[in-house]
């Protein structure tokens, strides 16, 4: 399972650069084309109106993936993890042995947050390998970068989190999985899109000229008292904030996005005390599942 989701977390980081530098490298080839016509008709080509000069673009591609792929993969991967013990009928002969229910919690999460912290790493220096050659990579870059991979995995570590805690409660392995996607679903699409307050219409259809917020008082009370909840909303906020910061270390950013921050790290700790809660309730006669 860890081999496949390796494999996913590598395919994810070379889509991001390959994207970027496709995309770059068309408008570039097309403006040039564009240009030399020009000037063979005798006219005076514009200039180009598209900007390059912010190589972390390469890593907006990544928000996305982490926001809808790696948590996806984070909450399978350790429901997985979480239920082998209880399928594979182990649990009654680790409580023969002098151990208490907080050292099987302690170990998971210790797994759990290694295996996630060398996720994040692989897909840091595949990054960064990225910045170095097609663009360039400074130090402002590279804290930028680290501190947008070190988001992510406080972000991805809920999603792991839940996994496990849904493993912990299920009755049977099904339910844990099932249960394990609705909640996918519900933090990924149907919070953003509740909380947005948008015209449902301009919100499947962003070319229409009205596309803010509309003033009915009733979108704009779920709007209020929701979008707190939208933790995606809050990580593309932050993450979209970050890549164009000129100095990610400096307070004015923390300032700026301490409340997307706070969501973050509350969504971790949150779904870690879920986690935690439900590991001290196992029942090590019928924690097996048949």
């Amino acid at each position: 399972t860890f081999l496949y989701a390796v494999g996913v977390f590598i395919l994810m980081a070379i889509l991001s650069t390959l994207i970027w530098w496709s995309s770059q490298h068309t408008v570039i080839t097309v403006y040039e084309y564009a240009s030399w016509l020009m000037k063979w008709l005798g006219q005076v080509p514009p200039v180009l109106a598209l900007k390059w000069d912010n190589s972390l673009l390469i890593v907006k591609n990544m928000i996305i993936y982490n926001s809808l792929i790696a948590t996806l993969v984070a909450i399978i991967m350790w429901y997985y993890i979480g239920m082998n013990d209880r399928i594979a009928h182990v649990t009654k002969l680790i409580f023969t042995r002098p151990i208490v229910k907080y050292q099987i919690f302690f170990w998971e999460i210790v797994a759990l947050s290694i295996s996630m912290f060398v996720l994040m790493g692989i897909s840091l220096c595949i990054t960064l390998a990225s910045l170095a050659i097609f663009s360039a990579l400074s130090g402002t870059s590279l804290l930028q970068v680290t501190a947008f991979y070190g988001l992510s995995y406080i972000y991805i570590l809920g999603f792991g989190f839940s996994g496990l805690w849904l493993s912990f409660i299920a009755k049977e392995g099904w339910n844990a999985l099932l249960y394990s996607l609705i909640l996918w679903v519900i933090v990924i699409f149907v919070l953003p899109e509740v909380s947005s307050a948008l015209n449902p219409t301009n919100s499947l259809n962003p070319v229409l000229p009205d596309t803010t917020l509309l003033k009915d008082w009733i979108l704009s009370i779920i709007h209020t008292y929701t979008f707190p909840f939208s933790v995606s909303e809050h990580y593309k906020n932050v993450s979209l904030e970050l890549i164009g910061a000129n100095n990610p270390l400096s307070t004015t950013y923390y300032k700026n996005n301490f409340y997307d921050i706070s969501v973050l790290i509350s969504w971790m700790l949150f779904t870690f005390i879920f986690a935690w809660r439900s590991s001290q309730k196992i029942d090590p006669i019928a924690w097996d599942i048949l």
